[in-house]
């Protein structure tokens, strides 16, 4: 002891020591900057899940990466940088990048969760990136200043793919209901996220389509491209290859625009790729078909008495559907 500089710790027995220390050892652990890398949280993520005692450790994770984009936003200037395309894709590209990790936590906790334990904490993951959005003073851009909400937006589509993949409609409908938002410089009051986050009011579409990323093509959709191209790389590795992404992606969008026209946000139901050319068969669009074969009617608020309330709600969306690829 005398050669090490050791002490004697009394009153204590092993059983009581070795847990504190390790304990102690953990909190200077979360304690300590630089955050962690993704592939470290995800592991994290994937070893706190399952544990319902460390679901406040689960919480502080999401939240680490909620106050950084929080930090972000509200130093992020009200004014576009320039109208060129190749500055605006850059801002957006910042954006996303910035996202990158909180989506893949999001994209994984939501898929193997599947207990359903932690969907209020997905549900306030996306509520407090809508309230990070700070309120514009001054001279600004709308569309500039809308994109505060794309980091909420990206974390909702994450999310509801991630629902979606599971077939867990009733935690899709949770988080597109649920987070809420009141734009203090209108008369709205406290509106979801399936009408705070929808696609127009957040990304403009002649803005996306001057993207030098596009070499020149102009989307029909390009709302819904942005989109789908910036989550690609979220979810491959979770489903493996293209062309399940592809239909999971067309899946969660009839989905979504379904909830906003059962639950009548502000905006029509958002089109996107999934109406495009080849998603219609003489019956109809085939999502609808696939959303007749596997829907719950209970989950989405329907009786089994109201088969023909249902039926009549998914011909009007078919028809307005129909009708948005006209405009696009």
């Amino acid at each position: 002891m005398a050669q090490h500089r050791a002490h004697v710790i009394g009153g204590v027995s092993a059983d009581q020591f070795f847990p504190d220390l390790l304990s102690r050892l953990q909190a200077l652990d979360t304690l300590a900057d630089p955050p962690l890398t993704k592939t470290l949280a995800i592991a994290r993520l994937k070893r706190v899940l399952p544990d319902p005692i460390k679901h406040i450790e689960l919480r502080d994770l999401l939240d680490t990466e909620v106050q950084r984009l929080r930090t972000y936003l509200a130093g992020r200037p009200q004014m576009a940088p320039g109208t060129d395309g190749q500055a605006v894709q850059d801002a957006h590209d910042e954006i996303r990048q910035r996202c990158d990790t909180l989506l893949h936590l999001l994209a994984h906790g939501v898929y193997l969760d599947r207990d359903r334990q932690h969907t209020a904490l997905w549900t306030w993951v996306i509520e407090q990136l809508m309230r990070a959005r700070p309120q514009p003073d001054g001279q600004f851009h709308q569309f500039w200043v809308s994109l505060h909400h794309y980091p909420a937006l990206l974390a909702l589509q994450a999310a509801s793919l991630s629902a979606v993949a599971a077939q867990r409609d009733d935690v899709l409908l949770r988080l597109l209901r649920e987070p809420t938002w009141r734009d203090r410089g209108s008369s709205e009051w406290e509106v979801p996220a399936l009408d705070a986050l929808h696609t127009y009011r957040v990304l403009d579409h002649d803005v996306i389509n001057s993207f030098p990323r596009w070499s020149g093509t102009k989307w029909l959709y390009p709302r819904s491209r942005l989109l789908k191209d910036e989550l690609r790389k979220v979810f491959l590795p979770l489903l493996g290859d293209e062309e399940s992404y592809q239909r999971l992606f067309h899946r969660t969008e009839y989905r979504v625009a379904l909830a906003q026209k059962r639950f009548q946000a502000s905006y029509r139901s958002a089109p996107g790729e999934f109406i495009g050319d080849g998603q219609w068969r003489r019956e109809g669009l085939i999502w609808d078909a696939d959303f007749r074969a596997h829907a719950d009617l209970e989950v989405w608020g329907w009786t089994t008495d109201e088969t023909g309330t249902f039926n009549q709600t998914l011909t009007e969306l078919a028809a307005e559907l129909q009708q948005s690829r006209r405009y696009g």
